[in-house]
């Protein structure tokens, strides 16, 4: 069956004119393929289990349900998210062409491998404003205070409370503050100083040349590491896509020792059925945009 289906897709190529035939009969003698079958399964990880899994499923988790979220989206995870993640990668190895040339072989799906590239593009510009937002906060974090510790800076409004500053003698003693809308330190040292956030879209302000800085480091790294295609990427997930869960498992670590940890956990896996009627369908396999397809693409097809 697949014999048939590689002879038919090889047939459609060769069907085109012979200029186009022999451009892509080159590419596909030089395609590249994966030095070790482990820089493929370390990709796979970083690109299924990254910045949205880390970053935004606690808050998506938190949001539907907390406990009462984990039953459905697990549910969804192995029903739906990982046949689709081995279907697009099974397509991946036998066209061996990325996904705007894999689905070329019906034209009823042709529009579908542009659509994907155009989810990885939006993505990667959505992705790589964060990762500014990371380095800058890495480079600040270098100073002897953190700037986001205390109110006493130009960016501070009257509204800011600092709770680090509070000290009760007496528990019968009532605090009253006149602020009706109170922020912290850390919530307007992201929104007034690294964001410059300004109140309406006719105040445009000036912009954060720091964190274009950081934006534009962010884009040079990501350059270096795919300059010379899998040979360079091949190599940089041994680093990327181990060295975050060494993190991760240190801010674990970190946050279970702190007081209070445990009334937070208990508040965040807390079931709530009322909300599970109201949760929305999300994949955090990264289906549907491209890169499983393509780096499936340099494997041999057997």
């Amino acid at each position: 069956m697949f014999d048939r289906l590689k002879a038919r897709f090889s047939l459609r190529k060769t069907s085109e004119p012979s200029c186009e035939n022999e451009i892509s009969k080159t590419k596909e003698e030089e395609r590249e393929e994966w030095d070790r079958p482990l820089e493929f399964l370390l990709s796979l990880i970083g690109c299924s289990i990254g910045l949205g899994n880390v970053w935004r499923y606690p808050y998506i988790a938190f949001k539907n349900g907390g406990g009462a979220f984990i039953i459905p989206y697990f549910c969804i995870y192995f029903l739906i998210g990982t046949p689709l993640f081995f279907l697009e990668m099974s397509l991946g190895q036998f066209t061996s062409s990325g996904s705007a040339a894999a689905f070329k072989m019906s034209r009823m799906f042709k529009g579908l491998g542009w659509t994907m590239v155009m989810n990885s593009f939006l993505l990667s510009i959505y992705y790589n404003v964060i990762i500014a937002w990371c380095l800058f906060y890495f480079f600040a974090s270098f100073r002897r205070k953190l700037q986001w510790s205390d109110c006493g800076n130009w960016w501070n409004t009257q509204q800011t409370l600092n709770f680090s500053n509070l000290t009760v003698f007496c528990k019968s003693i009532h605090y009253q503050t006149n602020c009706t809308m109170p922020s912290l330190p850390p919530e307007e040292y992201f929104d007034n100083y690294v964001l410059r956030r300004s109140d309406s879209l006719d105040k445009l302000g000036s912009p954060s040349w720091s964190l274009s800085l950081c934006l534009l480091l962010a884009w040079i790294l990501v350059g270096l590491c795919i300059i010379q295609g899998i040979e360079s990427s091949g190599k940089v997930v041994y680093f990327t896509a181990l060295f975050p869960y060494v993190v991760i498992f240190a801010l674990i670590i970190r946050g279970v020792t702190l007081p209070g940890a445990r009334a937070g956990l208990t508040f965040y896996l807390k079931p709530n059925w009322n909300k599970i009627r109201e949760f929305d369908v999300t994949f955090s396999l990264a289906v549907a945009f491209g890169p499983l397809l393509g780096y499936a693409s340099f494997n041999k097809f057997k």
